[in-house]
Order: C-alpha cells, then sequence, then structure tokens
C-alpha cells in the first residue's frame, strides 16, 4: 500500500502526471465506499488513503514548505489545480466512510478529511458544512449526527483559520446562514442579535461581507448548544467536546466596536458584528450543563423504602456516562473561565468563603456526636459532608488566609465514623499537605546515581564469557563421554531463550505498527479473544495475549464496544478464587481509624519546621561526637590495619568536602602509604575536597558581537563575528599587552548565533581569582607538598604504580622510561589546567620552556606512555580556549616539520593535535599541509593511518561548518572540500588507478633480474639497466602509497564524518570495483600476495559503507552510470577482439592513433576504455607480434611500469 501510494504520489502533475488516472480508479472504489457496502475491504481502502495523504503532504512540504526544495523543472510541481483536482478526487470517499459502523474504522475518517481539508480547505469546508447542517436538522439517524460532529470536532481550527476568499472556493449549495435565521424561535436569547437586528445602523450588509467559512462557527456554536440532552448521552458528549473546542478558540468577548478603531477587511467587519453573540451563547451553553447536572444530581430510587437523593454508596455510585459527562463539562467550563472576561471568575474567590462559613455552620449543627459515631449518615448531614469535600479541593492561598475554617472542617469530618465523612476528611487533610509542601524534584540526580553504576552492570562480561565457557565444556564432555547427558537439556533451554528472544522481536514489530497505525490495535481484537476463549491454548499463547492486550492497553484506551468484548474475555477466562478471598480477608482487617490522631494539631506545620531544625542541630552535634571518636581510634597503636582503614573510610564519609584539619592531615600522610589501594583512595578524596573548596573565580559580563546578516541564515562554523575566537597564528596573544585584552572562552560559543552576553572571566590585567588567605586545612596542603622528603617519597610510589608490566632487558628501547612517562602526562595535565589564571609573564617562562620539553619528549616517546599523553592533551585542550596554550601548539607544529627517530614517532606527531572543532580550522589546514608533505615517505601502514586521520579530521571540520561558504574568511581560514583531497590523491596515483597498481614493485624486481642478464651482455649495462629498474619500482612504490592512503582515507571519512556520494568519489567508483572484485586465484597467478591490504580495504569500503548508504535521486542515475558504463567497455573490447581475429576490422594506422588519443586522455573512464581496446589488439595475436603490435605493447608498458619496457626488447 505503501509503495502503490508513494508511486501515485510522485507521478501526480506535470504535462504527463497521473490524475485522470487517479480519478478512475476512485470512482470504481467510491461506491465500494458508502455504509451499506461496509465490509473487509473499507479498512483495506482506508489504509490505502491514508498512505496516499501521508504522501501527499511529504510533496507538498518539499515543494512548499523545506527550505531545500525537490530538485526538478517546476512544470513538475504540484499546481493549485493539481492538489483540487486531488481533492476532489479523494473526498466523496472519505465522505462516505465518515458514517462507517464499525469501531475499527470510525476514528481514522474525520482526520483522513482534517489532512485533506489543510491541503486544500475551499474545496473541502464547503462539502463538510453540507453534511454538518444537513444532519443537525435530520430527525432521525442518530448515529450519522454523531459522526459528523466527530468530524467537526477535527475541522474546528481548520474553520476558524479560514482567511482565504480564492476563486477556487467551492461554493454552499444551500444558504443555511438564511435558514438559521428563518428557524430560531423568537423567545432565543440570540434573536435579538439576528443579522436583521444587527444590520440597523450599518452603512453595510453583514452578509454581503461574509467572504469565508468563519461566520458558520457562531451558528454552529448556536445548534450545538440545543444538541445538549441528557437523554443522548454520545450526541451531548461530543457536542460539549465541539463547544469546548470553539469556546478555546474564540476569544468569548463582545469585539464589535472594533470596526471603528481599527482598519479591518469586509469579512472582519461582519465578524465583529457577529461577535455580539458570544457572550450570550456562552451564558446559554452554561445553562444547558447546569440543567444537565441538576438532573445527574437526583438519584433514583432503589425500592420502596429509599429516598430520592440519598447518599448510600450504591445510590451514588457513578456510571460510565455519567463520568464521561461530568468529564466533558468540566473541560467545557474551564475554556469559558479560560477565554472569557475578567468578570466571570473575579467573584469566586470571595464568595468561597461565605460558602464555606455556611457549610461549616451546618457541619456543627448536623455532626452530632451520635451522628458521628453512626456508620451511616442521614440526608442532611450527607449534603453538608459532599459540600464540605468539594469546598476542601481549594487553592493555598485560601488554606493560608482560612486555615481556621479548613482545619476545623477537617476536624469535624475525620472524627466521623462513617466511610464516607471519614475519606472526605482525610482526601481534605491530603489536599492541604500537599498544597502547602509540594515541590518539584530535580531529575538529574536519578541520571547520575545510574550512569554511575560499575561496568559490569552496565556491559555483563564475565558472566557471558562465563556462559560461553559451560557451553564449551558441556559439548565436550558429551562428545567425549558416552554417559553424559545433560547437552540436550542444555540444547533445550537454548531453543527456549532463542523463542523468548524471537516473542520479544514479534511484540516490538506488532507494538510499532499499532504506534503508527492506529486503526490495526483494534482489528486483532477478535484474534487475541479467539485466544483467550480456546479451551486448547497454551499457556504461552495465552501470556502473549495477555501482553499484547496490557501492553497496548486494549483493555482502557480503546472504543466501548471493544472494551466490553475484552473485559468479558478476560473474566470468562479464568476465576481466581484464593486471590479473591485474600483481598476478602485483607479487607477485614484494615483498621478504620489510624494513629494520625496524634497529629491533629493546628501548629503542627510550625511544629514540623522546628523539630527538623532541631534534628538538622542533632545531627551535627552527633556528627562531631562521631568524628571525634574516629580520630581518637585511628590514633590508637593497639588497632588492627583492617580496622584502622574502616576507621579512616568512616572519617572521610562522615564529613566530605566539610573535612576538618585533622581529617586532612590524615589523608596526606596516607599519600605515601605502603598499600596502593590506601594512596589512590587518599588522593582522590584529596581531589575531591579541593575541588569543592576551591576559589572563585572573578567574572564579568562579555557584550557578544552581532550576528553578520548574510545570505545563508543561521550559519555555523567560522564567521566574520565570531573569527576573534579562533585560533589564528597570525594574532596570537603572544605579548603582554594582547594576553591582558584577550578574552578566553572554555565553551564554544558563537557557532551558530550569540546570545546578548557571555559570563567570562575577566581580563588578565585584572586579579581573576578570589584568593583569600589560606585557611588551616589548605596551609598543611601546602605544608605537606613542600616538604621535598615526602613529594620525592610520593612520586617513587607512584612511578611503582606506572610499572604495570613486568621488567624487561635494558636493551629493550621501548621500555625505558614508560612509567616516567606517564607519569609526566598527569603533572603536565595538572599543570596546564592549573596554572592557566597566571600572569603573563609566569606563563610565558613556564611554556617556553614546558612547550620544548615535550615536544623534545615526543621523540622519545614509547608505545606504552602514548595513550596517557593522548588523553591529557585531549582534555587539555578540549576543556579550555587553546589561545591559551599557543605555546605548546606552535612548537608541536614545528616538531611536525622536523625529522623523527623512526616512522611511528611521526605519525604519533601527526596525531598530537585532534584540531577538530570550529575555532582551529587554521591549525588543521597546517597539520594537513604537514601531513601531505610526509605522504610520499609514508611506507610503513601506521604513518599512513596517521595521516589518513589527520586529513579525515578536516572533514569533522567541515561537518561542523557545514552551511558556511568561508567566502568572506581569510584564506588562511578557508576549508577544502573533500572533492579537492581526492582530486589531489587522483593526480599522485599515476597509472595504478587505471591497471589496479600494475606490477607490484618487489615482482618487477625479482623478473627483471631473470632476464635482465643474459649471456653476452656487459656488467655495466646491467647496472644501467638495474637503476632503471630501482627508479621505476620508486615510482610504483609511491602510486600504491598514495593509493592505500586513500583507500584508508575514505575508510575513516564514511566511519567517522557525515558521509554522502561526492562526484570524485563516484569517479573513483570503477578503481574501486575493480579491486574488490578481484579473484584471489590473479594473487596465485602472480606470485605475489601483497597487494592484498589494498583488496581487503576496497572490498570493506564497498560493501561495508557504501553499500549502507541512502541514494539522493540526484546522484543514483550517475552511481549507476559509472558501472553500466565499465561493463559497456569490456563488452565493447570484447567485441572489438572477436571482429579482429574474424578479420573483419584491420590493425592499421588510424586504430593506433584512434587508442592513443585516448590514452592521453585524463578522463578514468577514457583511459580505461583505451587499455581494454589496446589488450584486445595484443589478444587477438597470441601466437605472433606484427610491427603494428609493437607501438600497442610500448603504450601498453607505459602505463603499468617502466620496468616491463625492458621486457619487450
Amino acid at each position: 500500500m505503501g509503495g502503490l501510494a508513494r508511486m501515485i504520489i510522485a507521478t501526480l502533475g506535470g504535462p504527463k502526471g497521473c490524475q485522470r488516472h487517479l480519478e478512475r480508479m476512485m470512482k470504481l472504489v467510491e461506491p465500494f465506499m458508502h455504509p451499506s457496502n461496509e465490509s473487509s475491504h473499507t479498512l483495506l481502502v482506508l489504509v490505502f488513503l491514508q498512505n496516499l495523504l501521508q504522501e501527499m503532504v511529504n510533496r507538498y512540504k518539499e515543494e512548499r514548505v523545506k527550505k531545500n526544495k525537490r530538485k526538478v523543472p517546476q512544470t513538475y510541481y504540484l499546481t493549485d489545480d493539481d492538489i483540487a483536482k486531488f481533492t476532489d478526487t479523494i473526498l466523496p470517499s472519505l465522505l462516505y466512510a465518515l458514517y462507517a459502523k464499525d469501531s475499527a474504522t470510525s476514528k481514522t475518517p474525520p482526520k483522513l478529511v482534517m489532512i485533506l481539508c489543510a491541503l486544500c480547505p475551499g474545496r473541502v469546508l464547503p462539502k463538510v458544512l453540507e453534511h454538518i447542517y444537513s444532519a443537525i436538522f435530520a430527525v432521525d439517524e442518530p448515529h450519522r449526527l454523531t459522526q459528523t460532529l466527530n468530524c467537526l470536532f477535527e475541522l474546528v481550527f481548520l474553520i476558524a483559520e479560514d482567511s482565504s476568499s480564492s476563486p477556487q472556493r467551492s461554493p454552499v449549495e444551500k444558504n443555511w446562514i438564511w435558514k438559521m435565521e428563518e428557524i430560531r424561535s423568537p423567545n432565543s436569547p440570540v434573536e435579538k442579535y439576528s443579522l436583521s437586528k444587527l444590520n440597523r445602523g450599518l452603512e453595510f450588509n453583514i452578509e454581503d461581507y461574509i467572504k469565508t467559512y468563519r461566520c458558520h462557527l457562531f451558528y454552529i456554536l448556536e445548534m450545538l448548544i440545543e444538541a445538549i440532552d441528557i437523554n443522548d448521552v454520545n450526541k451531548a458528549n461530543i457536542a460539549i467536546q465541539n463547544i469546548t473546542l470553539i469556546f478555546y478558540v474564540l476569544p468569548i468577548l463582545d469585539y464589535s466596536d472594533c470596526i471603528k478603531y481599527h482598519d479591518l477587511t469586509e469579512d472582519e467587519k461582519a465578524l465583529c458584528k457577529l461577535s455580539a453573540r458570544l457572550p450570550i451563547l456562552a451564558e446559554m451553553a452554561l445553562d444547558r450543563m447546569l440543567n444537565i447536572i441538576q438532573c445527574l444530581s437526583v438519584t433514583a430510587p432503589k425500592d420502596s423504602s429509599s429516598v430520592i437523593g440519598s447518599f448510600k454508596d450504591l445510590a451514588t455510585k457513578e456510571g460510565s456516562e455519567e463520568k464521561v459527562l461530568k468529564k466533558a463539562i468540566d473541560r467545557c467550563v474551564a475554556a469559558i473561565f479560560k477565554n472569557a472576561d475578567d468578570p466571570i471568575t473575579s467573584e469566586l474567590p470571595s464568595i468561597w468563603i461565605s460558602f464555606a462559613e455556611h457549610v461549616l455552620r451546618n457541619l456543627r449543627i448536623v455532626l452530632t456526636p451520635d451522628v458521628m459515631q453512626a456508620e451511616d449518615l442521614d440526608v442532611s448531614a450527607s449534603w453538608f459532608v459532599s459540600l464540605a469535600s468539594s469546598l476542601l479541593s481549594t487553592t493555598s492561598e485560601n488554606y493560608i488566609q482560612y486555615k481556621d475554617i479548613c482545619f476545623e472542617m477537617i476536624d469535624l469530618l475525620v472524627k466521623c465514623k462513617s466511610k464516607v465523612a471519614y475519606i472526605s476528611g482525610a482526601q481534605g487533610l491530603w489536599n492541604s499537605l500537599y498544597r502547602l509542601s509540594r515541590v518539584y524534584p530535580e531529575s538529574s540526580r536519578y541520571m547520575a546515581l545510574k550512569l554511575n553504576r560499575p561496568l559490569k552492570e552496565w556491559v555483563p562480561i564475565r558472566s557471558e564469557l562465563l556462559t560461553a565457557t559451560e557451553e564449551q565444556n558441556e559439548i565436550f564432555a558429551y562428545l567425549t563421554d558416552p554417559i553424559k547427558r545433560e547437552l540436550p537439556a542444555y540444547v533445550y533451554g537454548a531453543m527456549a531463550y532463542v523463542c523468548h528472544m524471537v516473542r520479544l522481536a514479534a511484540q516490538t514489530e506488532l507494538f510499532l505498527v499499532f504506534a503508527e497505525y492506529t486503526i490495526s490495535r483494534e482489528a486483532i481484537v477478535d484474534s487475541i479473544i479467539s485466544v483467550l476463549a480456546d479451551k486448547n491454548s497454551t499457556k504461552e499463547k495465552i501470556k502473549g495475549a495477555l501482553i499484547v492486550i496490557w501492553k497496548s492497553k486494549l483493555a482502557i484506551n480503546s472504543t466501548t464496544q471493544t472494551r466490553i468484548k475484552i473485559w468479558q474475555a478476560l473474566l470468562e477466562m479464568k476465576e481466581c478464587k484464593q486471590l479473591m478471598a485474600y483481598c476478602d480477608e485483607m479487607f477485614e482487617k484494615l483498621h478504620k481509624t489510624g494513629e494520625w490522631v496524634k497529629f491533629n494539631s493546628k501548629d503542627y506545620v510550625e511544629m514540623t519546621f522546628k523539630k527538623k531544625a532541631e534534628r538538622k542541630k542533632e545531627n551535627k552535634r552527633q556528627q562531631e561526637l562521631l568524628v571525634n571518636m574516629l580520630l581518637n581510634q585511628f590514633g590508637r597503636k593497639d588497632l588492627l590495619h583492617t580496622r584502622l582503614k574502616l576507621c579512616r573510610t568512616m572519617l572521610w564519609r562522615c564529613q566530605m568536602d566539610e573535612a576538618g584539619l585533622e581529617t586532612i592531615k590524615i589523608l596526606l600522610s596516607k599519600l605515601t602509604d605502603e598499600e596502593q589501594l590506601c594512596r589512590e583512595k587518599s588522593a582522590e578524596e584529596l581531589a575531591y575536597w579541593l575541588k569543592k573548596n576551591k576559589v572563585r573565580t572573578v567574572r564579568m559580563d562579555w557584550k557578544c558581537p552581532k550576528n553578520v546578516q548574510g545570505k545563508i541564515p543561521l550559519r555555523c562554523g567560522i564567521r566574520p563575528d565570531n573569527m576573534g575566537l579562533a585560533y589564528d597564528s597570525e594574532n596570537l596573544p603572544n605579548t603582554e599587552e594582547k594576553w591582558n585584552n584577550t578574552v578566553f572562552f572554555s565553551k564554544q560559543f558563537g557557532c551558530y548565533k550569540w546570545p546578548e552576553s557571555i559570563s567570562v572571566v575577566v581580563f588578565a590585567k585584572q586579579p581573576q581569582i578570589k584568593r583569600p588567605e589560606l585557611n588551616e586545612c589548605e596551609k598543611a596542603i601546602v605544608a605537606t607538598f613542600e616538604d621535598s622528603q615526602m613529594f620525592c617519597s610520593w612520586i617513587k610510589l607512584l612511578l611503582i604504580e606506572k610499572k604495570d608490566l613486568p621488567e624487561l632487558k635494558e636493551s629493550t628501547v621501548w621500555i625505558v622510561k614508560r612509567a616516567h612517562q606517564r607519569l609526566a602526562a598527569e603533572i603536565f595535565g595538572g599543570i596546564a589546567m592549573g596554572t592557566k589564571y597566571r600572569g603573563f609573564k609566569v606563563l610565558n617562562d613556564l611554556w617556553t620552556k614546558l612547550s620544548h620539553a615535550v615536544d623534545l619528549m615526543y621523540d622519545y616517546m614509547n608505545a606504552d606512555a602514548y595513550n596517557s599523553w593522548s588523553v591529557v592533551l585531549t582534555q587539555v585542550l578540549h576543556r579550555d580556549d587553546t589561545r591559551r596554550y599557543w605555546w605548546l601548539i606552535e612548537e608541536f607544529l614545528k616538531g611536525m616539520n622536523r625529522r623523527a627517530p623512526t616512522a611511528w614517532h611521526r605519525a604519533i606527531r601527526l596525531l598530537a593535535l585532534t584540531a577538530d572543532q570550529w575555532r582551529e580550522v587554521e591549525t588543521r589546514r597546517r597539520i594537513c599541509e604537514i601531513a601531505w608533505r610526509k605522504l610520499p615517505k609514508a611506507k610503513i601502514e601506521t604513518q599512513r593511518v596517521a595521516i589518513s586521520i589527520a586529513l579525515k579530521n578536516i572533514c569533522v571540520l567541515l561537518d561542523a561548518n557545514m552551511n558556511n561558504n568561508f567566502k568572506d574568511l581569510p584564506k588562511r581560514f578557508n576549508l577544502e572540500s573533500v572533492d579537492y583531497w581526492l582530486q589531489r590523491f587522483e593526480n599522485n596515483l599515476g597509472e595504478s588507478a587505471s591497471t589496479k597498481s600494475g606490477q607490484s614493485s618487489a615482482q618487477a624486481s625479482e623478473t627483471s633480474l631473470t632476464q635482465v642478464n643474459p649471456p653476452g651482455v656487459s656488467l655495466s649495462e646491467v647496472i644501467g639497466k638495474l637503476e632503471a629498474v630501482a627508479s621505476a619500482t620508486t615510482v610504483v612504490d609511491k602510486s600504491q602509497i598514495y593509493l592505500r592512503t586513500l583507500l584508508e582515507f575514505l575508510l575513516q571519512y564514511y566511519e567517522n564524518c557525515i558521509t554522502c556520494l561526492t562526484p570524485s568519489i563516484i569517479s573513483l567508483f570503477p578503481v574501486l570495483l575493480e579491486y574488490a572484485n578481484e579473484d584471489d586465484a590473479e594473487y596465485v597467478l602472480s606470485g605475489s600476495l601483497k597487494d592484498m591490504d589494498i583488496k581487503l580495504s576496497a572490498n570493506t569500503l564497498i560493501h561495508d559503507y557504501m553499500s549502507s548508504l541512502l541514494l539522493t535521486p540526484k546522484f543514483a542515475d550517475s552511481f549507476l552510470n559509472v558501472v553500466t558504463q565499465m561493463e559497456v567497455r569490456m563488452e565493447a573490447s570484447r567485441a572489438m577482439l572477436t571482429l579482429i581475429l574474424c578479420d573483419y576490422m584491420k590493425l592499421d594506422k588510424e586504430l593506433t592513433n584512434y587508442l592513443n588519443g585516448l590514452m592521453k586522455s585524463k578522463s578514468t573512464a577514457a583511459l580505461h576504455g583505451a587499455i581494454l581496446g589496446m589488450a584486445a589488439v595484443v589478444r587477438a595475436h597470441p601466437f605472433s607480434t606484427p610491427p603494428a603490435v609493437k607501438p600497442v605493447l610500448r603504450a601498453l608498458c607505459g602505463v603499468t611500469s617502466h620496468s616491463a619496457e625492458l621486457q619487450v626488447y
């Protein structure tokens, strides 16, 4: 259905649209949608129409709403006439479907009519209004009126928003406005605001000025008020719902005088004059609903001894229809009060107190001691108890202002033994406590606790490994021991688990369908009920049916008929006598009175606050006693070490960030403890205390610059207005004056737009932190770290911790100083982040030495310490403004240009600076240029991967600057596209792009050595030819380096960036396909597997990344044409070979010149065709070499490698 609907909508409009075929189809379907022909096909047609309208809405948005329109000629866009024709075609079937009798399909047609009306209101509203007026005036067919009002409920907003008077609007067949004016009763309150009386004294005729359908709301509202009838609950309910919606849309005011003070259109003037009816209509609606309330308040007697209006439980039990009406009336009254003028609600608070005093006065009279002890209340007592219950549901202001009246009323009610009075008082007490003390808890703590769970709770790795080990042991035991028969039981359990997972997957898909198509939920009710009613159903089937009912909420949120079916099936399925007996016993044991009487004091709230304050004070005193006791215990010499550790932990836990001097001294003393866990805990707790008690920075409100109003809205990334925040090598804060006048931003402000101001740290020329005098705890910390003996001992212990691998031989270079380097990373991070508020002179002296030392250390970095340094540098540079560390960045960039001891060190230098944020555009450009210069010498994979990552990060920056063209920025901030870098790669691939990297260099060298020294050749000639082979090998190796790096770059690009298929990638697709489709036999025959990594990378790129991309129509055709053209070229070469073999084509100079001309083309496709043509010429002469073939062979050798030329001669 979805595919057919998408095809129909996609072919609408244009010179050859399918509108005529759609009209023929809908004319055929229309008779079958009549209510008399309703059957199973109705649901199918509705699903089709729903998909059709959804696709129409999507196309409408793409062509008229979205910023990026459909990239097709304007002649294929939908016009207003196309939409009007589509509406006229679909509407008749939907209007028939409005009156479907099946509850499963009755809710969808009104929503579909609403969607169609939103597309073309001028064609839908006249037809719908005809149905609405006809249904309201009809004497019979109540079902027709209910369904029509359901449709009206969906269209109220669209009718109220109708402000267009285009000529494409269909006229209403009958003048229903005059019809309403004629049949209105003379005694109606609206009669004095009829059109004839409103026209008196006006210079215009109201009816002549009505141009839109908005005026019909006044007449529909009048008819809906008349439809409120207690004898027809369904009609009254839907009528009240429509009235509620209309009152929410229209302000209930008389704004007829607006025409005197505002310049309005003719239609607006007519609406203003008609608005004089709104207050009268609101009063009429209130009167109607009050009549319903009055009818509902009288209870019919259950027997001859009962009294009308009795408040016994059975008499006051509400029915389902009564609940529905009460809910609808509540919403309607709320709408009237919210949208009406202030006088309608301003007097309510003043009336509450007089009403409350009247009820309290009568409660004192009727609730005598005898009545309070009675189980049942008489009629008068029940009346005033119910009124008191309603009055106690008041606001917190009334509770505070009239607390004596409220609490006395609650006191009288809770002292009663009657269940009704007791519950009323309890609810009033709960409401008073809730109103006076309600708070809104913070949900972030729950998420923090959830995220702080240990890793084994998130990823149960150990349990999964244990299961795998047990499975392996069971299989081994069963296969080696015939007596062992536990494997079948295990296999059965595994099958049960698989069935459980299949069941969960089926439930998930089913509920997704329910969420997408609301009609489908009730379409499977009969199937579920059949499972519950079948006595032969297994427990698993019944369980699945019950789960579907529970999770889809069919038993509570469905139509009345569906709920009755499900409830009846559930009741008939099983009756649990044991559960019913347990509930009866529980109800008997429940106490009717509780221990809450002692809290029945008027001053209990004040007493509660006092008790809380006393408890807090007592807790603090108890905490001080506990701390003193723990300090005394900690000072004991005879305490066991386990007790000592427990004492230290308790001492910290009971104080945390409020720890005193003695606790801080204990933490400092444990930094050099013999046990590693104790040292780590002490360091963490000390860091936590320092973080919670750190000094505050001095901040200011920095006024943000104005956004540049360019052609691109919400331009993201670097712009002229935020270029001052970016890292700029030509404008670094490298002098004290520049440093003191620079604002540093730790967060990425200004990427899209600026706020009015940003709170930042003040300029460096002022004190940036509020540094008071050191307290005793801070003095103890400073004194401890100034102790050289303690500091050296601490450093030695930290070095021991970093040596987590066994000691190796002294000759192993990569392990030398590994612990020192890992510890140096952590110390460097602390220094970098802890000294940023020092003055420029101090920082300049510090970073001049420190940056040079860190850069030099990268020449001697070992593999174990690299990860620590990578994490620390990322944390330092990403958490703050990179301009604070310009010394380090510039030193790193210089180090990248220097020679390094090994290729691995060159690789890690390129990855030292991530520079993948929009403020580091220039830094990334400089890194990429350095990486590109080092690419020709990247012969090992580690260096090629590092270069590809460095180039990939420029694509990450392009994602951050997605809708940025960089035209108004200096050239050093311009980012090249992916196509630019791919073109640079393609220019350096040479012949390898067309011949699959040619001969491998090693193979070429070996082959040349076997044939380069035949008998009779001198040694000097051999040396010259060997040098030629070496130079050719270098060219091939360089092309292969570029090819391997290109593949790695594309893999990184498709893995980490917002990817797409650019023209350059599509042009490389034939080359990638040739590598991805190569057979392993070719490598075996050639005798070398050196290019296997290229094949694997191409396979991964084609089959894992590119195959899963969603192609847009812009690239789909060109993408497929590349493959088609390649296949055409291959077939043409085969045909050419056949023609030459059959002497239909001669190998002459004209053919040779044509192929040579193709060889000079820069197009990959043309070059590929030329090679295939020359190959066909060579293959046509397998046993001879005519003179005309030699130039072709020479040309082919020039394409593959220069070493092959030596073999030709």
